[in-house]
């Protein structure tokens, strides 16, 4: 027979450290703790370990922690005032947000719930049943070609198309986070689309919500008037939720060019990390020999060569150099290296470069087209002449680009009839016979001589200076050390004879060659002109929240009672039915020095505040039990952890069952007057309560939307899993169920033992239980 409880044990784990928080995934049976020690694991419900995340430094740790709603990003707010997003996948790091210096105190993230609306007939064929049915859709990548993979050193073939995990995301998600006194808030936890810093009568907020239907937010802090002194303050955003489709757009948009960026700039790292300075080595020694060359006869290396090129006979001096200092093994690493690293270079310009900036052109017209929308998007922050700034420098971008193309073509070709001279040269001098194939390279035709000429008029323009290398510093942050001439093209010499006489709206795509600026130059003054748009659209959303309500509590008589400040836990469940206006908030505050109770607040939409203090016991207790912890199940019910001189316990309540304990709250109320409500029932083990046994609980972790729970041990090295709502053997099919779980623990240790000896298999290095690396390949695959 079957009978239906609220807990079923499935295991119990040991932990290498202390835990300080712990989080269920909303989507999978994966769970995130942070320790003591500052790092962040991630586990599966059967305890493997997935990846682990190390302390940023000594002195910071680990504040809060929230879930995108689709479960495939963990966010991880710290005491340094940074909120960092990492994939579940491999625990990249996607993005950094740098909030205040202060501790992140709360973080939310909610996605939009909100169902579509129905199309009216005489829209039903126009432009608005467009956005409502596909809301915005952007086709771009059906006709825009892939960017190819890259190729990471550490991480193998590495695709960054999708990097910041905004692929298929069909609805609109928030990530708000607070810290001291002001709210910042982030479209899909990337873009940021606004901030709230007007709570100057809050010292320090404790909690933000904001509904699923993006129409309520609130906000719980400590009163900066008065230090005994609670404040809600409830918002009406229906602004928000009315504009969510533009939003959603613009920061897809948005998020999108900065994905691209990111990419830009690791291609750009990664022909930094071919570009060899083996021609910086010669140039050094050629330097050396130019000038003294000059001092003593005051003829130019380019004289010397150039007589060479032309009589075959070298002076005396350059014989000497050749034989002596042009080493024969620098020389031919000097013709390999060139070679494969401008090749190279070339190869990643060509195919991944350029691709990518033509790309973040396109999506930048595409926002410069939003901002002409100004009944959709002026109140949206998007600026149109931000945005051609933006464009412009990516313009010139790809100007950029081309001009480093030119110039890796010239060098490869000049630098290696160069090379092909020169080299049989100094073989012949050093007595030795050249490789074959370049046996014949001395007899030069005609052209080849033309390049090798070129070569040494550009590179060796000064009677002391030589300039072999042309490459290098376009890779480098600092102006052009040899800018190059351009050639003469048609184009350019029109704009510059007449640019003047076009309005300023059309001078700004005549796109600015930036002839002295580096490659990363220029690529860093397009991200900043980017960083302006996002910063733009940053603050005017604000706009949006109109306070509603206000109510504080005062908690006077009860500091007085304690020689310590009072630290509150505050717990919020925003609930509401967009279709029909209706919204709740209940929120649990609770107070360390009151253990036996807390205090359950509800709000309906535009009305006041009731509360109510409750405590639990059974009817033959003397006194109430101790409440734990305590979190909202789902959005119907809430479950509590409550301890007494024996056993804790786990009970389960639905919202409804608590909410005629409920009274009004009036305006700076003292929570003290609130009277205690002591619910007094029997609490057997069953289908709304759990019995704990031979253990001391410290808090727990329950999911009702995944339908398990994790209990940590007082130690808190010590955790206990649970499967909820699940239904469990009766006493009849006992034995059965005995041996299946010794079977059960039988086949863990195995794995267990198997898991060990694969230690060597896996990033962590080391059993699930115990401390790991970075992350579990093994186990990070099927997630």
């Amino acid at each position: 027979m079957k009978v239906k409880c609220l807990f079923k044990q499935v295991d119990e784990k040991h932990l290498h450290a202390e835990v300080d928080l712990m989080l269920w995934s909303p989507k999978m049976d994966l769970i995130a703790l942070s320790m003591a020690t500052g790092e962040v694991c991630l586990f599966r419900l059967s305890w493997q370990k997935v990846w682990s995340i190390p302390k940023i430094n000594e002195n910071v740790f680990v504040s809060c922690l929230a879930w995108r709603p689709d479960g495939k990003v963990l966010s991880v707010g710290h005491t340094n005032g940074k909120v960092k997003l990492y994939s579940i996948e491999d625990a990249s790091l996607i993005i950094e947000h740098n909030i205040s210096d202060k501790p992140i105190t709360s973080m939310c993230w909610v996605a939009d719930s909100s169902p579509d609306k129905p199309i009216p007939e005489n829209v039903k064929y126009s432009f608005e049943s467009l956005k409502l049915h596909d809301g915005f859709k952007d086709a771009s990548s059906e006709y825009l070609p892939e960017l190819p993979p890259l190729q990471n050193s550490q991480e193998g073939c590495k695709s960054t198309a999708n990097i910041m995990r905004l692929k298929d995301l069909n609805n609109l998600n928030i990530l708000v986070i607070s810290s001291a006194s002001f709210v910042k808030f982030y479209a899909f936890g990337i873009i940021s689309i606004g901030y709230l810093d007007t709570y100057r009568d809050i010292k320090e907020i404790l909690n933000v919500n904001l509904s699923d239907s993006l129409v309520i937010f609130n906000v719980v802090g400590l009163s900066a008037k008065d230090s005994d002194v609670i404040v809600l303050i409830t918002h009406n955003c229906e602004e928000l939720s009315k504009n969510k489709e533009e939003i959603k757009l613009m920061s897809l948009k948005l998020g999108e060019v900065l994905t691209l960026i990111k990419y830009m700039f690791e291609v750009i790292k990664q022909m930094s990390e071919v570009w060899e300075d083996i021609l910086l080595e010669i140039e050094s020694k050629l330097k050396k020999f130019a000038k003294d060359k000059f001092e003593a006869s005051g003829h130019s290396l380019r004289y010397e060569l150039l007589r060479l090129l032309l009589y075959g006979n070298p002076s005396d001096d350059l014989k000497i150099f050749m034989q002596f200092d042009l080493k024969k093994q620098t020389l031919t690493k000097l013709g390999n290296s060139v070679q494969n690293s401008y090749s190279q270079i070339q190869k990643l310009l060509v195919k991944n470069f350029t691709i990518v900036v033509e790309k973040i052109l396109f999506h930048l017209t595409g926002l410069l087209g939003l901002s002409r929308w100004p009944d959709k998007f002026l109140d949206l922050g998007l600026d149109e002449k931000l945005l051609e700034e933006a464009m412009s420098t990516t313009g010139a971008l790809i100007i950029k680009s081309n001009e480093v193309q030119r110039v890796i073509d010239v060098s490869i070709r000049n630098f290696s009839a160069f090379y092909a001279w020169l080299y049989p040269i100094k073989m012949k001098l050093s007595g030795e016979v050249s490789s074959p194939n370049l046996a014949n390279s001395g007899n030069l035709n005609q052209q080849e001589i033309n390049f090798v000429a070129q070569f040494i008029n550009e590179n060796f323009s000064s009677e002391e200076d030589v300039k072999l290398e042309k490459v290098g510093q376009y890779l480098r942050n600092e102006d052009l050390s040899n800018p190059v001439s351009a050639p003469n093209i048609p184009w350019e010499t029109f704009l510059d004879n007449y640019a003047c006489s076009f309005s300023s709206s059309h001078r700004t795509f005549f796109y600015d060659s930036c002839k002295n600026n580096s490659l990363i130059q220029v690529a860093n003054m397009m991200q900043k002109n980017f960083h302006f748009v996002l910063e733009k659209c940053a603050t005017k959303i604000k706009d949006f929240f109109k306070i509603t309500h206000t109510q504080n509590f005062s908690y006077s008589s009860l500091s007085s009672s304690v020689t310590h400040d009072l630290k509150f836990t505050v717990t919020s469940l925003n609930m509401g039915n967009a279709s029909s206006d209706q919204h709740l908030l209940y929120s649990i505050v609770c107070l360390p020095v009151l253990k036996k109770n807390f205090y359950l607040l509800k709000q309906e939409a535009g009305l006041a505040f009731s509360i109510a203090n409750l405590s639990f016991k059974e009817p033959d207790m003397p006194e109430a039990f101790d409440v734990i912890d305590r979190s909202f199940y789902d959005s119907h019910s809430i479950s509590l952890l409550l301890q007494d001189d024996n056993s804790p316990k786990v009970i389960h309540y639905n919202l409804s069952c608590l909410v005629p304990y409920l009274k009004p709250a009036g305006n700076g109320m003292d929570l003290s007057d609130v009277p205690q409500e002591t619910i007094c029932e029997a609490m057997e083990e069953g289908e709304r309560c759990k019995i704990l046994e031979n253990m001391k609980a410290s808090k727990f972790a329950i999911s009702g939307s995944r339908k398990v729970a994790c209990v940590l041990f007082s130690s808190r090295k010590r955790v206990r899993i649970f499967l909820t709502d699940v239904e469990e053997e009766d006493e009849d099919d006992e034995d059965v169920a005995t041996v299946s779980i010794n079977n059960s623990k039988l086949s863990g240790q195995e794995e267990s033992h198997s898991a060990v000896n694969a230690s060597n298999m896996r990033v962590d290095g080391g059993n699930d239980d115990d401390n790991g690396g970075d992350i579990d390949k093994e186990n990070s695959d099927s997630v």
